[in-house]
């Protein structure tokens, strides 16, 4: 809360700061929206914590799929080994930074299980799927 106060100070100072505090609390334009400060508090949380749920979820998702696959759990495992040089305890090269199979993982079960309520998964049949049907000429 110190730091939301400070900030605030800031604002009423009219100190330009290009961030989400002043979006919330100053129109484009310099002019004051007049919103009331427990009114600017609670949209400042609401953001902070609605992408932490998000990523939670995801993360749970990518757990969970790990978890159920031993496949992925096998390659996973092989994946920090094969980075790591038999006489060192930590890998600092590209392999370790960058490990491609952990990464399919993040970033494809989010695509595949979205952190939505109402998410469905997203596959398609191997004959593909046709979004737009194509409309029957009107006849004369």
């Amino acid at each position: 809360m110190r730091g939301s106060n400070s900030r605030l100070e800031r604002n009423r100072r009219m100190e330009k700061l290009d961030d989400t505090f002043q979006a919330l609390t100053r129109h484009q334009t310099g002019t004051p929206h007049n919103l009331e400060w427990g009114q600017v508090v609670v949209e400042v949380n609401i953001m902070t914590n609605a992408g932490s749920v998000a990523t939670a979820v995801a993360l749970t998702n990518v757990f969970y799929r790990v978890i159920r696959t031993p496949r992925a759990r096998a390659l996973l495992r092989k994946e920090p080994d094969a980075a790591l040089e038999p006489d060192k305890v930590i890998a600092l090269d590209d392999k370790a930074k960058h490990p491609p199979y952990l990464r399919a993982c993040l970033h494809e079960c989010p695509r595949l299980f979205p952190p939505t309520t109402h998410g469905l998964p997203r596959k398609t049949s191997p004959d593909g799927l046709n979004v737009i049907r194509p409309r029957k000429q009107d006849s004369p």
